[in-house]
């Protein structure tokens, strides 16, 4: 709408499960990210918030929620994580992503648009690295449309 390049960016469904509350968990417990078999966990209020990684691009609007999603991290608890086994679920959602084709964040100068600067395509991770974005953010806008970096920059879709 502003006239800028279209960047291809993704939306792509996940789906976050919720446990009851469950009498031996500690809510200091950390974040816990299998990344080799696409599976987390962390505490949320008194019970767990669960996801199976799932990815699956969709239009944009209210993404539908897949109950074979559910299935998919149950497999992955009872093989990766079977200690949780005996955790259900009390509820879950679908919710989107934003991604880039080579999941990278795009932050910096339009190339085409003056004045027009990007910040997008986080993939989820807005709030875990919003320091750190909005520190190169400004370090990029202050420095003017000559400053980029480079892994970030719109400029790698041209």
């Amino acid at each position: 709408m502003a006239g800028a390049r279209e960047i291809p960016l993704h939306p792509c469904r996940r789906h976050l499960f919720i446990s009851p509350p469950l009498s031996w968990l500690d809510p200091s417990w950390p974040f816990v990210w299998d990344v080799t078999h696409d599976i987390y966990f962390r505490p949320e209020g008194k019970g767990l918030l669960l996801c199976a990684c799932d990815q699956t691009e969709l239009p944009p609007g209210d993404p539908p929620v897949d109950g074979s999603v559910q299935e998919l991290l149950a497999e992955k608890i009872g093989q990766f994580m079977p200690g949780l086994s005996s955790v259900s679920i009390a509820r879950g959602w679908a919710g989107f992503r934003t991604l880039t084709p080579d999941g990278r964040f795009i932050i910096g100068w339009d190339p085409d648009v003056k004045h027009f600067f990007w910040v997008a395509g986080l993939g989820g991770h807005g709030m875990t690295t919003s320091s750190a974005v909005g520190e190169l953010a400004a370090e990029l806008l202050l420095g003017g449309a000559e400053k980029k970096s480079t892994p970030f920059s719109p400029d790698r879709f041209l």
